[in-house]
């Protein structure tokens, strides 16, 4: 979740983690150092597990498996986003913006995909 100065953005997205350290280098590409930003883990992979799952398939990994298209049939993709709406109902009165300020990022349109490739 990013909240911006006219937004609350709610965006699915994966990083790294590394013990207590997180790691989101897309992020450093596209915002200033000084954007705030929260994260709600949906899912969390070993590297072990990354290796397995995620080789040659389109993310969002959870939204092409059984939890339906969205995904909040998962209930750590639904606990993520809880959190992420909460929070941002949390912040949007401190920063003087109305509920309807949150928005939340779209994925690519069907019939692109996203593949990785370990």
């Amino acid at each position: 979740m990013l909240p911006r100065q006219t937004t609350i953005q709610i965006a699915e997205h994966g990083w790294i983690t590394s013990g207590s350290h997180l790691l989101d280098p897309s992020l450093v590409l596209v915002e200033p150092p000084e954007q705030a930003v929260f994260y709600f883990a949906g899912l969390e992979l070993s590297l072990e597990e990354s290796h397995q799952r995620l080789q040659g398939k389109i993310l969002p990994l959870v939204c092409h498996e059984a939890y339906g298209a969205d995904g909040l049939l998962h209930p750590g993709y639904q606990d993520a986003h809880r959190q992420a709406w909460q929070c941002a109902r949390e912040l949007a009165p401190k920063r003087h913006l109305s509920e309807d300020m949150i928005v939340v990022s779209g994925r690519a349109p069907t019939g692109t995909a996203t593949l990785i490739s370990l």
